[in-house]
C-alpha cells in the first residue's frame, strides 16, 4: 500500500538501467519499478526495517521488467500467503503512481 503523499515534491530516482514507461494512473501493471523506484512500501519496511531508503532493494530485475522480490520468495514457499500480501500491496488493482 502506498504511503502518504508528502507534502512537497519529491525528487524524481531513477535506475541505472532500461525499465519500462510507466503506465497511466489505473492502467494495469507493466513492471516498470517507478512505484517501488521511488519508496519502500509498508510490505518493504516490515521486512527491511523503518531506516529502508528507495528505491527499495527489494526490487529486482527480469524477464524485461521489475517484480517485488518478497512475493517472488513468497510465491515458492506458500502461494496463498502470497496471494495475501499481494492483496496488501493492491497488485492487479492498477497503476497508483499516476504516470504518463
Amino acid at each position: 500500500m502506498p504511503r502518504d503523499t508528502p507534502a512537497e515534491p519529491r525528487q524524481q530516482k531513477q535506475l541505472p538501467m532500461a525499465t519500462p514507461d510507466r503506465p497511466v494512473m489505473g492502467a494495469r501493471c507493466n513492471g516498470c519499478g517507478d512505484c517501488c523506484v521511488q519508496e519502500v512500501c509498508g510490505l518493504g519496511i516490515e521486512v527491511l526495517g523503518e531506516s529502508a531508503q528507495a528505491p527499495c532493494p527489494l526490487l529486482r530485475q527480469h524477464d524485461g521488467r521489475f517484480w517485488c522480490g518478497v512475493i517472488e520468495e513468497a510465491e515458492r514457499v506458500d502461494v496463498a500467503f502470497a496471494g495475501h500480501m499481494k492483496w496488501r500491496l493492491g497488485i492487479g488493482n492498477g497503476c497508483f503512481t499516476g504516470g504518463a
